[in-house]
């Protein structure tokens, strides 16, 4: 089992900015905390403890670059074992409260829908969009979720989102295919947590449509990349990166066989994992200003 000594002896590796931290500049005391929860946080979990050491110690970058915690108490993200390897997870309290940093929202709230609960939606209406009426007893069974963000202004947005809108998504991760595969559903994250997985879906939705402030909105957009990767979502390509591949195949140095070649296997790109594998070809076939070119043409799709 990983344990504190192990993180820190890493951490300390004169190679880890270039392995790690990407050359950013980070908080050593910070992250040496995220590590003490990281390390608490798998000894409590059997399925953590076989999680390789440099993974974990990923984690606790990543979730101090977009700045959240691991500490428990506030419960911001979450550490997801993934075939031996150890992935975070931001919850959707962790979204919201970076979208309240970001200073262009009061208040944000999402909520279940019951079969048997009282629901309208006016989209026309920005004051008091949602009218959500519940009592005691049973409420039946949960159809939908919505979340609404108050804005600085007063003023409301709202996004809904049906079950089979929410049960497509959950088919698309690969670990919920993985373990449909092998009978053990029950314990896919979309199972075990599914209210928390459904609030945090539509608050993603919302978040396209809030107004941005880009040096915090580049955290939160950081920070829903770090779920989709935690959830290992082959979600659909999409037309920017399309774009990308092209331009890139099109400054690829490549014989004419090969050249027809990529272009078929682009044509038939549709997932993100595609787009992944085809990406990493191209880039090992262009010009030695690689870097220069690379920042403008995939600089978009980031």
């Amino acid at each position: 089992m990983v344990t504190q000594n192990d993180l820190v002896t890493i951490l300390d590796h004169p190679k880890v900015l270039e392995d790690y931290a990407n050359n950013r500049v980070f908080n050593r005391d910070s992250l040496i905390k995220e590590i003490m929860y990281a390390v608490n946080i798998i000894k409590g979990n059997s399925y953590l403890q076989s999680s390789d050491a440099k993974t974990v110690l990923q984690c606790c970058f990543n979730i101090e670059a977009v700045g959240l915690t691991l500490n428990p108490i506030v419960g911001f993200a979450y550490l997801v074992p993934f075939s031996g390897q150890c992935k975070v997870m931001p919850s959707y309290k962790g979204l919201a409260h970076l979208v309240y940093k970001a200073g262009k929202v009061k208040a944000i709230n999402a909520q279940i829908v019951y079969k048997n609960d009282t629901f309208r939606v006016d989209l026309a209406d920005t004051i008091k969009p949602i009218t959500h009426e519940v009592g005691f007893g049973n409420r039946g069974e949960a159809i939908g979720v919505y979340a609404v963000a108050t804005l600085s202004n007063g003023l409301k947005q709202v996004e809904m989102m049906e079950k089979s809108e929410l049960e497509a998504i959950r088919d698309m991760s690969e670990d919920y295919k993985r373990r449909k595969a092998k009978d053990t559903t029950k314990d896919a994250i979309w199972v075990k947590h599914e209210p928390e997985m459904w609030r945090k879906t539509v608050v993603k939705r919302l978040i396209k449509y809030l107004p941005k402030n880009e040096s915090d909105f580049e955290k939160l957009s950081k920070a829903v990349d770090l779920d989709n990767q935690a959830a290992d979502y082959d979600l659909p390509v999409s037309l920017s990166q399309c774009q990308n591949l092209d331009e890139l195949l099109r400054k690829a140095e490549l014989e004419d066989g090969q050249y027809y070649e990529a272009r078929l296997e682009l044509d038939s790109v549709k997932t993100q994992s595609q787009y992944r594998i085809l990406l990493n070809k191209l880039l090992k076939v262009q010009p030695k200003n690689i870097d220069q070119q690379f920042d403008d043409v995939v600089g978009r799709a980031k």
